[in-house]
């Protein structure tokens, strides 16, 4: 519920006064004398009241874009954290990223302790492409003088916020402007490899990671992308085993290390080993990319019926995974549909 409607409710049990334009007359003319301003404030938190029913109302009637611009326009008047955050919710429903902006400085403003507030700024301003703002918001968080814990959650912030991005090179802008004065951290240094990665610029990312394990040699992720990467390409295959099994030995327990593993066994042409490691991942993970994987070395092992269940399923899960796809495309045009 809305603050305003929950003020709203607190006027309706107040003992005098300020119960709003529908019952101010009777009480000017039953009760003790009421303020001016008490008047006024009901009449006002009324208002808001009825403009929230009428939001409702739309809504339920299917009118959502009437709907969100009737939140919108409370929010501007109210500055009232609810409700500018169900006129966020509203603006994204009907994809008005401006108007989903907006409101979500709005809640921000009112809520500054609220992650879902400030979260939702950060990626409205970056799928708009507002680079210079973001990033001046950015580097104000990443003030050094915080703890250790309150970096840390900003480093995961930031990262999670630039891998949702639709553009690699925008989030390696981004996090290269924000860090462009101290070192950049290990996990966000690790975040910038896989936006290379998914540029296609496997050699940049393989040279960060390379540069991430000089300084942090225990880093079991960057281990791991760096072991399957090679692995992947046929390249120093025993190398790859190398990093890739040091990073099971420090995360043993980490589904997409153990794909890793099975996939480098497999290239070491090894694939009774490298099934056992897969099935375990896809198991504990029924990724699409550890699907790809896992169908793959059944159907090199004449195993066909099987792959194309493990696909079927990851297909019908994950659609557009792109390893998943150049896998079926290269082995199988047409999936087969699940088995009931």
């Amino acid at each position: 519920m809305p603050r305003i409607v929950r003020l709203w409710s607190s006027h309706l049990c107040r003992p005098k006064g300020a119960l709003g334009s529908l019952l101010v007359a009777l009480m000017i003319s039953l009760g003790p004398p009421v303020k001016a301003s008490e008047v006024e404030a009901a009449r006002t938190a009324a208002r808001a009241v009825f403009q929230v029913l009428a939001a409702e109302l739309a809504l339920q009637a299917g009118e959502v874009t009437l709907a969100a611009g009737a939140y919108l326009g409370l929010a501007r008047q109210s500055d009232d954290a609810g409700v500018a955050e169900r006129a966020t919710q509203l603006a994204l429903a009907v994809r008005s990223p401006r108007d989903a902006l907006e409101a979500a400085e709005i809640w921000l403003r009112n809520a500054p302790k609220d992650p879902s507030a400030q979260q939702s700024v950060d990626l409205l301003q970056l799928l708009l492409e507002e680079d210079a703002r973001l990033i001046r918001s950015l580097r104000a968080r990443a003030a050094p003088s915080s703890s250790a814990a309150e970096r840390a959650q900003f480093e995961e912030e930031i990262s999670q916020l630039v891998l949702r991005g639709p553009r690699a090179d925008q989030g390696i802008r981004i996090l290269d402007a924000v860090y462009d004065r101290t070192e950049m951290p290990s996990n966000v240094l690790y975040t910038k490899a896989m936006l290379q990665e998914r540029r296609g610029l496997v050699k940049e990312m393989e040279a960060l990671l390379r540069s991430l394990l000089a300084r942090d040699p225990s880093h079991a992720h960057a281990m791991n992308a760096l072991g399957y990467s090679l692995a992947d390409r046929r390249e120093s295959l025993q190398e790859a085993y190398g990093l890739v099994r040091k990073a099971h030995t420090l995360m043993p327990q980490d589904p997409h290390i153990m794909d890793s593993l099975g996939w480098t066994y497999f290239r070491l042409n090894q694939p009774e080993q490298a099934i056992q490691w897969l099935q375990e991942a896809y198991r504990r993970l029924p990724d699409a990319e550890i699907a790809a994987h896992l169908g793959e070395v059944l159907w090199s092992r004449g195993q066909q019926e099987e792959a194309r269940r493990v696909w079927a399923e990851a297909h019908q899960r994950s659609p557009l995974n792109r390893v998943l796809l150049e896998t079926l495309q290269r082995l199988e045009p047409e999936p087969a549909a699940p088995r009931r």
